[in-house]
């Protein structure tokens, strides 16, 4: 608090008459002081009341004006403010420890984003005509990187990522109870039926059903992360385990209360009562405070509010997944990637037998199989770039853009055949419907980087206005002929060793469905 200096009585002896009048200089419109030159110095006497002054931005901000100045008088008002003291800056080491903090933090959730994106791909790619979802979304990554050439952009939903692995490994959890007493109940129904085990846990089965149904959908309204799963029925249902695990242990309870007592006697000796008195206080004070703000918490689940700013939450997280484009871009995908392998694949696979004429047709579709997935890959980059259908099919604009990188081209092609050829090692026996995503995950994580490095490839060819050496031209040419021709030999025994039979020459996952059938 700084005084406000005005006038009142001088504490000096001498009259104002009896001072010699001295002219004056006008007040200083910067700093606000009256110089009265060689005149005697006239202090207020201590003020009544105090300015309050608060600090923001390091500058002294008055909160109440001064005092108005009668007429005929000077105003001698001066603002004094002292000087702000300002933060003690933090040694390089702890500067040192929050960052690697932060950086820690934000790798261990960017690695948990890209494991549950990845799951989750697996998951919609074992699914029958929702794996278009899986495709859509592979698309949008080699489409966007093709774009900008930048690898952040090689993870659209990154940021929804983290709220999804959150979503489902807490419903994960939280079903684990359930799971374990329905077990229980049909153990008690099988060994002794009509008990009172039996009864009792088919009626604590529905009730813990309804309960957790309940729990989870206010999860949910309160944003699906980690900490939501908390509420509002993990703290009731933990003491209701923990009453039951007492009532259980309560021997070993029992004994150790005892050790306790005796051990607080031996240790504070007089003071034992009063360190109980002190100890049950802080207790109830903290079981107070705790269910204060639980039942808080409980009263804002029901408020208008909470569930309007839920509904509208949960139908921007839904929007922000893109769930129809990723769809309709996936189909277009398949049927345009389909268009071109559908004839070469069928002429390809029509012999039944190895020797006459069959053998030519045979021939003949695979040299055509290897023209067309010599561009193909690129293709379909093109189209996931401009999210154009006729992108699809102009075949001449993607030859030129070979044309500017030749070797970044032959690379991608290298790579993306040799990661396809493995898989189909997959569709020899496949796993039942319910574990068929452990197999799609084996795609998934095979195709993402082949779309990563599909769009890199792109996007180095867009960006170059020249076209490169004619010579290095031609030299990847004969590089891809061998190669798309052993691929093509080791295509033809996939369709003796698959599950599907002929149907497996016609799947090619590295450009259709992310999926083994």
């Amino acid at each position: 608090m700084i005084p406000n200096m005005r006038d009142s009585e001088p504490t000096s002896t001498k009259s104002a008459a009896d001072q010699p009048e001295m002219p004056r200089r006008n007040p200083s419109a910067a700093a606000e002081i009256v110089d009265f030159g060689v005149a005697e110095l006239v202090l207020p006497k201590a003020p009544s009341h105090a300015t309050e002054l608060v600090f923001h931005d390091d500058e002294p901000v008055f909160l109440a004006d001064p005092a108005p100045v009668p007429a005929g008088q000077t105003d001698t008002t001066v603002f004094l403010a002292d000087e702000v003291p300002t933060p003690t800056p933090r040694s390089w080491l702890w500067r040192a420890g929050a960052a690697v903090i932060r950086f820690t933090g934000w790798l261990i959730q960017s690695l948990f984003g890209i494991a549950s994106l990845i799951v989750l791909l697996a998951v919609v790619a074992a699914i029958p005509v929702v794996n278009f979802l899986a495709l859509g979304y592979l698309l949008e990554v080699e489409g966007r990187l093709a774009r900008s050439g930048k690898l952040r952009d090689a993870f659209p939903l990154l940021d929804q990522a983290p709220r999804l692995g959150s979503i489902a490994l807490g419903i994960w959890a939280w079903l684990i109870p359930v799971r374990m007493l329905a077990n229980l109940a049909a153990d008690a129904r099988i060994i002794d039926p009509g008990s009172f085990a039996d009864v009792s846990l088919h009626i604590l089965l529905p009730t813990v059903a309804i309960l957790v149904t309940l729990h989870l959908c206010l999860a949910l309204a309160h944003g699906g992360n980690f900490w939501a799963f908390t509420w509002p029925l993990a703290i009731p249902l933990g003491l209701a385990l923990g009453g039951l695990l007492i009532l259980a242990t309560f021997r070993f309870v029992a004994l150790g209360t005892v050790l306790f007592i005796l051990g607080s006697l031996i240790w504070h000796r007089t003071q034992t009562l009063q360190w109980y008195r002190s100890l049950i206080s802080r207790g109830v004070h903290f079981l107070q405070r705790g269910a204060t703000t639980y039942w808080q918490r409980l009263r804002h689940f029901w408020s208008l509010e909470f569930w309007d700013h839920a509904a509208k939450s949960f139908v921007d997280f839904v929007a922000s997944l893109k769930l129809k484009h990723h769809f309709l871009l996936g189909f277009r995908g398949f049927c345009g990637a389909m268009a071109w392998l559908l004839i070469p694949t069928a002429i390809f696979g029509a012999a039944r037998r190895t020797e006459g004429g069959p053998v030519l047709l045979t021939l003949l579709g695979g040299l055509l199989l290897m023209l067309v997935l010599s561009w193909v890959p690129f293709l379909q980059a093109h189209f996931a770039a401009e999210n154009r259908w006729g992108a699809m099919f102009e075949l001449r604009k993607v030859r030129k853009l070979f044309q500017n990188a030749p070797f970044s081209w032959t690379l991608t092609l290298l790579v993306t055949l040799t990661f396809s050829l493995p898989m189909y090692l997959f569709k020899v026996v496949l796993p039942p419907a319910d574990a068929m995503w452990m197999e799609t995950l084996v795609f998934i994580v095979s195709i993402y980087p082949l779309k990563v490095i599909t769009g890199w490839a792109y996007h180095r060819a867009l960006t170059r206005e020249r076209r490169a050496f004619f010579g290095w031209r031609w030299l990847t040419r004969l590089v891809l002929l061998p190669l798309l021709a052993t691929y093509v030999f080791l295509l033809f025994f996939t369709q003796f060793i698959g599950e599907h039979g002929k149907r497996v020459l016609f799947e090619h996952h590295a450009f259709l469905l992310p999926s083994p059938f």
